[in-house]
């Protein structure tokens, strides 16, 4: 008898609690679950590329492979890189995936006109389906002192006037000792020609070679890009490459004058 007195005095002493705790329960609403996002139809296998720490080149490459999962055939309209130095290219150049089907695109780096050190970029993948979509993959690489540079890397021609136009450019060599040779260059659009100049020094004495660009009069009208390749003596940089960007003159529709009709001569008299 008196080991049952104590427990109902705590039994006693906890049921306001417990009627409250019950109360609070009987107020909760279910949650309602939410649906998840739809997947997206295109799957990467690798959404970061490091090539870590790499040896002194011209050049680098890596690829993003990828596949379409979903149920109906996508489109890639782009690829967009966040560097001018990075030039993605699908593979094939083919733009177009069945269900099911996989594909391959890469991405080419030009080292000359980046600083040493670590470096990240990105590039989106734009592509339609059902919607639009955008998927957006890293790309990360360590560079080592820089040894070659062509500055700028890019050049601009702004022709809205019509007018010729020309600008300058420069390979310079870091190494020390025997400076390479621009033994050749030459632009893939028609518009632009290219021409290697003496060989001089910049500021700080290192070797370098200098390479006018220049742009007719009256181009095309439109934007057109294109990319002037310099070939050289050395073995370690073989080519290295400048972009270039001409802005012709703007689309005018045509305009079409109404024909002029003759005045009508009143009749004789009139009314």
């Amino acid at each position: 008898m008196s080991r049952v007195l104590p427990f109902a005095r705590v039994f006693a002493a906890c049921c306001p609690l417990l009627a409250a705790f019950a109360a609070q329960l009987s107020n909760i609403e279910p949650t309602q679950v939410t649906e998840a996002a739809p997947l997206s139809p295109l799957v990467f296998r690798q959404y970061a590329v490091n090539l870590r720490e790499v040896p002194p080149q011209p050049t680098f490459q890596a690829h993003f492979d990828f596949m379409n999962r979903g149920d109906h055939p996508v489109r890639i309209t782009n690829l967009d890189p966040s560097c001018g130095c990075l030039r993605p290219v699908l593979h094939g150049d083919k733009t177009e995936y069945e269900p099911g089907e996989t594909g391959r695109f890469y991405v080419t780096m030009h080292t000359a006109n980046v600083a040493p050190g670590p470096h990240g970029y990105s590039v989106d993948v734009e592509y339609s389906g059902r919607e639009q979509h955008t998927e957006s993959l890293a790309f990360r690489i360590t560079l080592p002192q820089k040894k070659l540079s062509v500055e700028p890397a890019e050049v601009f021609f702004y022709q809205l006037s019509g007018e010729a136009g020309e600008q300058t450019i420069h390979v310079t060599d870091y190494r020390g000792g025997r400076p390479l040779n621009v033994t050749a260059a030459h632009c893939d659009s028609e518009v632009v020609t290219v021409e290697i100049l003496p060989a001089g020094q910049d500021d700080d004495g290192n070797p370098r070679v200098p390479l006018r660009i220049s742009v007719p009069e009256g181009v095309p009208p439109g934007r057109q890009t294109a990319l002037v390749k310099i070939e050289t003596d050395d073995p370690e940089f073989r080519r290295v490459y400048a972009a270039v960007l001409v802005e012709g003159p703007a689309i005018t529709p045509v305009g079409f004058e109404s024909e002029k009709l003759p005045t009508p001569i009143p009749p004789e008299g009139g009314r």
